[in-house]
């Protein structure tokens, strides 16, 4: 399948209704680009066969949602400060990137320092082995906290969740994508969980 979008339905008549519909629905054939040849080949494409939903329908599911989540509320906050505590615990990863920056600038001193081909030629891929390292280490600590922010945000609207009404915010906060199965979304919440709600 394919991301949904809005679709105008009637558009010129009084029965004018907007409507949310697979991007994919109708598409008959995708084109491909021979990488020799340049030359563009077209193949069918599996239409989508998942039906149409209105907004309505969708806002509909995200309450039932948010009315079972205000349920379990307390419980599912304790548990997400256990996970924020796990992921908050950066220290090793802080400590190994910090040994392998002194590691990294001695070995850029010996490389500085010049010598034979060959045992430059290890120094170098010693440093590029350290700075890949290191780089991973970065990239970890970097999603480590853009989780806890995603989580810590998950949490403040949990703590003032209303699900008497629909609001956009809400949305943004807590909702990271939805799938449509037949006549089922699944919705990519925040927290890393996923939950279903059948459309009404």
């Amino acid at each position: 399948g394919g991301l949904f979008g809005p679709k105008v339905w009637h558009s010129n008549s009084p029965n004018r209704k907007v409507v949310l519909q697979c991007n994919d629905k109708f598409k008959k054939s995708v084109s491909s680009t021979d990488p020799e040849t340049g030359e563009k080949t077209y193949r069918e494409k599996q239409k989508c066969k998942s039906s149409h939903l209105t907004e309505e329908q969708v806002k509909d599911a995200f309450l039932r949602i948010c009315r079972r989540l205000e349920e379990d509320r307390e419980v599912i906050i304790k548990n997400l400060r256990v996970i924020l505590d796990s992921l908050d615990n950066t220290d090793e990863l802080e400590t190994d990137g910090r040994k392998l920056s002194g590691e990294l600038d001695i070995v850029a001193g010996m490389i500085e320092e010049g010598g034979e081909a060959d045992h430059l030629a290890e120094l170098s891929a010693r440093y590029e082995q350290i700075d890949n390292r290191i780089r991973q280490i970065q990239k970890e600590l970097a999603l480590k906290r853009n989780r806890i922010h995603e989580i810590n945000k998950y949490i403040r609207s949990l703590e003032f969740l209303d699900s008497v009404e629909f609001r956009e915010e809400l949305w943004c906060s807590m909702v990271q994508k939805v799938t449509v199965t037949g006549r089922v979304l699944s919705f990519n919440m925040a927290d890393g969980s996923v939950m279903e709600e059948k459309i009404s």
